[in-house]
């Protein structure tokens, strides 16, 4: 069982042209506008331009959604899995996020108990990227981060670059 309490780092995930491949499928792909913690409260933050970005689910709970982007999602999962040498997990969700400057997000938790673990995978290197445990990982193309899905964490919009995509995985181990 996985027991680390920082993130691991696994590089090379897909390749280049896999990864321009996987950006071109997003691109075209359907959005929803992702709901903040206090829905209510959407319109405001979403008028000034600091809404929490965009999100799309393509398996929620185990069951798939028909998707393009699944394919890639299930590869990036038994890659990561492989290389921690894990056996047994359950995949739970595949949670595509685009964000642009501006955008703003909240600290969370994806899980509650030691059982789960997030993968976050970069199909491209921005300026963007993910606190957790209040240190900041810069998206690289190809890189996949792993940690206990119940540590804090929250995605951080590009602030340069024009647009931020990434691959929230979650399993149960």
């Amino acid at each position: 069982m996985y027991t680390k309490k920082e993130v691991t780092f696994i590089d090379d995930i897909l390749t280049k042209e896999e990864n321009l491949a996987l950006l071109n499928k997003l691109c075209y792909h359907q959005w929803y506008l992702t709901k903040c913690k206090d829905y209510g409260a959407l319109i405001g933050p979403l008028f000034s331009g600091r809404s929490g970005g965009f999100s799309v689910e393509t398996l929620k709970d185990g069951k798939p959604f028909d998707s393009p982007l699944n394919k890639e999602a299930y590869k990036i999962t038994k890659k990561v899995c492989d290389t921690l040498e894990m056996k047994k997990y359950k995949i739970i969700r595949f949670l595509w996020n685009m964000y642009f400057p501006r955008n703003h997000t909240d600290y969370h938790q994806d899980e509650y108990t030691e059982d789960y673990l997030s993968i976050l995978y970069n199909p491209h290197t921005t300026d963007g990227g993910t606190f957790v445990n209040n240190i900041f990982h810069v998206d690289k193309m190809g890189q996949a981060k792993v940690y206990k899905s119940m540590v804090e964490h929250r995605g951080n919009p590009p602030s340069k670059d024009a647009i931020r995509f990434n691959l929230n995985i979650l399993i149960k181990i």
